[in-house]
């Protein structure tokens, strides 16, 4: 593993990634995973994670936020009866 590491960490430097960034979204990915293995259970994510699950919900809030919105599409018809 660690091999795969260094091999990452260098593509990463080649094509100039900012440790921010490199950051950011290794603990966004790996917080990820984390919740497909636990079904979504935000305090069993935790738990594995070593965090609080506040911490964890406020790391989430945080992710949401720093990803750029969907346009919205045109308004949903209502259906009537």
């Amino acid at each position: 593993m660690k091999d795969q590491l260094h091999r990452l960490i260098s593509e990463m430097l080649d094509r100039g990634l900012l440790f921010e960034e490199a950051t950011k979204e290794f603990e966004k990915q790996f917080i990820m995973k984390c919740l497909e293995r636990t079904g979504g259970n935000r305090t069993q994510a935790a738990n594995r994670l070593g965090i609080h699950r506040n911490t964890l919900q406020k790391k989430l809030s945080a992710s949401n936020r720093s990803q750029p919105r969907k346009k919205a599409g045109p308004p949903k018809k209502r259906l009537t009866r």
